[in-house]
């Protein structure tokens, strides 16, 4: 029996899920902590106890109450205050008394499962200190437990009424709360009443429930004893009318009275209840079953049967604060019906049948603060329904069959926070019906129809607006615009816009204009557009000019305005459960994914749970593990592209952030040869599991930008020299699947720029040992399932970027000529990515990892093979440092007028002196055209003559000598000038004066052998235009070009060094020339 007993325990305690109840099987033990920190309190034979510190409660559980013995229980910590007996098993006689050791400081006790037919007054004996009692049945008595909107649940087996003795409640004087529910009980207890020796037992009851039991009626006098009683709670019984049973209750506050039989409020019920502050009238039985289209049948099928309230029904209830009729059957709310309550907060009319309230039908209630009409038949609102309620605050209208609103409707309550309009019919809501709610929260007006959003929006003026659902509509676009008008609220605000038909989302200027009223406020919206019709990402968050800004703005196409309301407003999206196209309109976006995870999309979007619906083999995939590859869009104009193929686009010509891609795709089109017309700017070209057998050199003359080139899975077995010749960008190519069989490195000439290179299962039997020199990007080798015996010793020396290497699935034989591979891979560890490759011993055809193979077992010379390589180590350094030297010397030949001029600028050196001509007058004579002399006025002659020490110039207006003859002068002029500088202009070619200028310096340079000729060409002139000496000169001697990087330290490093002026006076003291101080005579030339 014991351990029966144990297992009903335990099999309860797991039923009740309470975890935080430890047990100990020795009795009369002090209580210890348990391993989850309970403390265990006392284990009898029969009965046991313990503290549960969940719900600071001691609960005994036992077979039934007589198992009970107050005496052992070691009630050790006085804070806690509760006692539960759960029993097992009912009895249906208490003529025994259980508690007479119940210490004082127990002043809750709850008896549960205990008593049947009848509970005897001694079995509360002991409970004087008691404040609160529980007396019931648990709700595991019932087939479904008790559910507000379902039919009241049933017992399992019928039970007869527990009868509850007359004085059963006169050991508890200073009872204030009382519970007696689930005891079937089919009439008003005596015990309640009863009094003895005209004392009455529960004058200080203060709360009385007597919920979930079959009592039919109250009578007056039933009340009578309890002047303290503030709480009555008569829900779920079966009382079928109210009158005047209140007469004794003045001080009541909150009746419950749920769950009973009343159709109808007849008369004055309540008119004895002056401090009633809570009625509770909700769910009358029977439940009515009824049938109504939309959410309200939908959501709440059944009614209560309350039918019937009367403007005299709620008279004497001047302090009501709280009315609570639902669910219902109230068809009608006449005028002035709650007129009475003057004080009344609030009012549950929700869940019923009310199809129209008259005009008046709220007059009189102007303390009220929430009005909940949700879920009734209402199809119309009268215009001033509401203008009596000036306190309200929260009003609900959901569930009905409103499709429009009243212009005035909402004109007197201005204090309202919270509007609920979903589940109606509304297909549009004016601008001016919300206009007069300024201090409004909440606007619900989700499962509707309205077709648009903007006018709804504008007519939001409260600076209070803090959430907004304006979901499941029937939106289709939204103007962006009307965004910022928002700003007004002054706090973030929720906008949800989601479960609509949202296919785009834009920006006009319609409202840029009101918006522009709001820039200095800013906008902190977050906005849900989640479950719309989507196909791009809004906002052009897709773009870099937008993805890559810190926060979202909205583009007016008016910059002026889009940098003034929209950078600094701060909007959150919510965007994912779109139909998102996975296209080459986000191809951008992927391109450049690192800089977007820096930039608004990552920190103000849920853009990482975005995915992809078109095309069919990217759906469910996360934007933010594509590919820039996998994004194409279809090309429109295909004029260009090889019949039978698909072309496809992706980026923008000559963009950097979203390069341009053109893909060719002949895949499986049974092709023999390449297509002859290929669009010129194709970047991707896939060719694969075709039947092409030969690669020419002609064949990819006319798509000379292809970077990835796909020949996998064809016929080829010739690939001729320089076939990839026109394609030199390439930078990945597969040739898996085919059948080369030898690789001579001929057929990779001119890739410098090839990245990958796939010749996977291609039936390849030998590669040269230069095959892959031409190759030197080459970063992924791909070598897999061939037919390669050896690999030529060094073949992947060239490969200095070579990053991951596939060898796998070769037949490589073990013998001295591939140990230098062994030795290669020892330092290439990271490269080769397949772990060990193995080779086969031709003797016992043994598999042996290269790796560990033995020079010495195989019988090779190591020293001679070490030796060897030494050598040509050593050659190879040779070999380099001649290079290096030889292109040095090139590049130092190609330069040296460069360099020469360099160091004479830098350092004064030259590569010669020429001190020649030193007794000549002049430095230089400068030959122009009278048109250019401005020219040289300001620009050539500082630059020659401010220079320290300067040079000296010869020119026409101020050197020549009057009176001589023009073309004496200037032979004069060459002879004592130790260079001429022609500065040529087409002023210079149209002048015979210039040309014979420049044809005695040329015949000078002629007779002396000595190049002292300077040639400038002020401006780009055609050579071809120049009279033929001139011309000939220009095209077989080095000039310099006026603008010309350097051009100074050119013209100074061809002038002879200047002489210092003391140098200059010796020898003219030694040859004394005649030169006038201020020419006299301008000629022209």
């Amino acid at each position: 029996m014991r351990g029966i007993l144990l297992f009903m325990f335990i099999c309860y305690v797991g039923c009740h899920g309470n975890a935080n109840v430890a047990t100990t099987t020795v009795s009369n033990i002090r209580p210890t902590l348990s391993s989850n920190g309970d403390v265990q309190v006392f284990r009898s034979q029969l009965l046991v106890c313990a503290l549960q510190y969940s719900i600071s409660t001691y609960t005994c559980t036992g077979s039934d109450i007589t198992t009970l013995n107050i005496a052992d229980v070691d009630f050790f910590d006085a804070t806690v205050t509760k006692l539960t007996v759960n029993c097992i098993y009912k009895i249906n006689h208490s003529n025994f008394t259980v508690f007479d050791n119940l210490p004082s400081f127990i002043k809750t006790v709850r008896l549960w499962d205990c008593f049947e037919e009848e509970i005897g007054k001694e079995i509360l004996h002991g409970l004087t200190h008691v404040e609160c009692l529980d007396i019931g049945n648990d709700l595991s008595l019932f087939s479904d437990g008790y559910d507000p909107h379902t039919t009241f649940s049933r017992i399992k087996e019928p039970l007869d009424p527990v009868r509850l003795d007359p004085d059963l409640f006169a050991s508890v004087p200073k009872l204030k709360k009382l519970s007696i529910h689930w005891l079937y009980m089919d009439a008003f207890p005596e015990a309640i009443y009863h009094q003895t020796n005209d004392q009455a037992h529960l004058k200080n009851l203060e709360e009385l429930d007597l919920s979930f039991n079959e009592i039919p009626e109250i009578k007056p006098e039933c009340l009578n004893n309890m002047p303290k009683l503030r709480s009555f709670d008569m829900s779920f019984n079966r009382i079928k009318n109210l009158s005047d049973p209140f007469l004794m209750m003045q001080n009541l506050q909150n009746l419950y009275m749920s769950g009973n039989f009343i159709d109808s409020l007849d008369g004055s019920p309540f008119k004895a209840l002056p401090e009633l502050g809570t009625l509770v009238l909700s769910l009358m039985r029977p439940i009515r079953n009824v049938t109504l289209p939309g959410p309200a049948g939908q959501k709440y099928p059944v009614r209560g049967s309350l039918q019937f309230i009367y403007p005299s029904s709620f008279y004497g209830l001047s302090n009501l604060r709280i009315l609570d009729l639902h669910p219902h059957s109230i068809l009608l709310i006449q005028n002035e019906t709650f007129r009475a309550l003057g004080s009344l907060e609030q009012l549950d009319l929700s869940v019923g049948l009310v199809s129209a309230i008259e005009e008046n039908g709220f007059e009189g209630l102007q303390s009220l603060t929430s009005l909940d009409l949700s879920y009734n038949n209402l199809s119309r609102l009268g215009t001033s329904l509401f203008h009596n309620l000036p306190a309200l605050l929260s009003l609900n209208l959901e569930g009905n069959y409103l499709h429009s609103l009243p212009g005035n409707v909402f004109l007197g309550v201005h204090l309202l926070t919270s509007l609920k309009l979903g589940y109606n019919n509304f297909i549009d809501i004016p601008s001016d019906i919300l206009r007069p709610l300024v201090r409004l929260k909440l606007l619900s007006i989700n499962h509707n129809y309205l077709k648009s959003v903007e006018g709804l929006l504008l007519g939001l003026s409260s600076t209070y607006c803090e959430d907004i659902d304006i979901s499941f509509n029937n939106i289709s676009t939204l103007d962006a615009s009307i965004l910022p008008t928002l700003a007004v609220a002054e706090r973030t605000i929720t906008l949800n816009l989601s479960h609509n038909a949202i296919t785009t989302v834009y920006a006009t200027n319609s409202y840029f204009d009101i918006s522009a009223s709001q820039s200095l406020k800013q906008l902190r919206l977050t906005l849900d557009l989640r479950w719309n019709r989507l196909l791009s990402i809004p906002f052009q968050l897709d773009r870099f000019s937008f993805f890559s800004l810190p926060r979202i703005v909205i583009d007016g196409n008016d910059h002026y305005r889009y940098a003034k309301i929209g950078l600094h407003h701060q909007l959150t999206l919510q965007i994912r459960h779109n139909p998102i196209i996975c296209d080459c309109m986000i191809y951008e976006l992927l391109q450049n994914i690192a800089t977007a995870q820096r930039g608004v999309l990552y920190a103000k979007t849920d853009f990482k749970e975005l995915t992809c619906h078109v095309p069919e083999d990217l759906r469910g995939i996360k934007l933010d593990d594509l590919s820039p590859s996998q994004t194409w869009c279809q090309k429109w104009d295909s004029s260009d592209c090889p019949s039978a193929c698909d072309c496809m686009v992706q980026g923008e010509p000559n963009s950097t952030i979203s390069p341009w891609n053109e893909l060719v795709d002949c895949s499986g089109k049974n092709l023999f040869v390449i297509p002859d017309v290929i669009p010129n700017v194709v970047t991707i070209l896939h060719l694969r599991r075709n039947n092409i057998r030969r690669i020419q050199q002609t064949a990819f003359m006319k798509a000379p930008l292809t970077r990835e080139l796909y020949l996998s899975d064809n016929n080829i077995t010739k690939i001729d020299s320089a076939a990839f010749i026109h394609i030199q960008s390439l930078e990945i190519l597969y040739l898996d699947g085919n059948d080369i069989e030898e690789i001579t490195g001929y057929e990779f000439v001119h890739l410098e720029n090839l990245r990958e290179l796939y010749l996977n299962s291609s039936e390849v039997r030998a590669v040269n040992r230069d095959a892959f020199g031409h190759l030197p990007s080459l970063e992924v080798l791909s070598l897999e399932d061939n037919l390669l015996n050896t690999l030529p010793e060094n073949l992947f020396s060239a490969l200095s970027n070579l990053q991951h290497l596939f060898l796998s699935g070769n037949n490589f034989r073990c013998d001295c000529d591939i140990l230098w591979f062994k030795y290669w891979i020892r330092n290439k560890e990271s490269i080769l990515k397949e772990g060990n490759i193995t080779c086969t011993h031709e003797q016992n055809q043994v598999q042996e990892n290269i790796e560990t193979l033995s020079s010495i077992s195989l019988g090779c010379d190591l020293q001679n093979t070490e030796r060897k390589s030494k050598i040509t180590i050593g050659f190879s350094i040779v070999v380099v440092l001649l290079s290096l030297i030889i292109v040095v010397g090139f590049v130092l030949y190609k330069k040296k007028g460069d360099l020469q001029v360099y160091l004479y600028s830098r350092y004064g050196w030259r590569f010669r002196e020429d001190n020649e001509d030193m007794d000549k007058p002049y430095d230089a004579f400068l030959s122009y055209s009278q048109h250019d002399l401005d020219f040289i006025l300001q620009h050539i002659l500082p630059g020659l003559e401010t220079r320290e020490p300067p040079f000296r110039v010869c020119l026409h207006h101020r050197d020549f000598i009057p009176g001589v003859p023009i073309a004496e002068n200037i032979l004069n002029a060459v002879e004592e000038s130790r260079r001429t500088i022609v500065v040529v202009s087409r002023n210079f070619l149209d002048s015979d004066w210039c040309q014979l200028e420049f044809q005695a310096a040329h015949a000078q340079v002629l007779r002396e052998r000595a190049n002292r000729l300077i040639m400038i060409l002020l401006e780009d002139i055609p050579v071809d235009d120049a009279p033929p000496d001139i011309k000939h000169y220009l095209q077989t001697n080095t000039y310099l070009r006026w603008g010309d990087e350097r051009f100074w330290e050119r013209l100074v490093y061809v002038m002879p060094r200047p002489r210092h002026y003391e140098e200059l006076v010796q020898n003219m003291e030694q040859e004394p020339l005649e030169i006038p101080e201020i020419c006299q005579q301008t000629t022209t030339v």
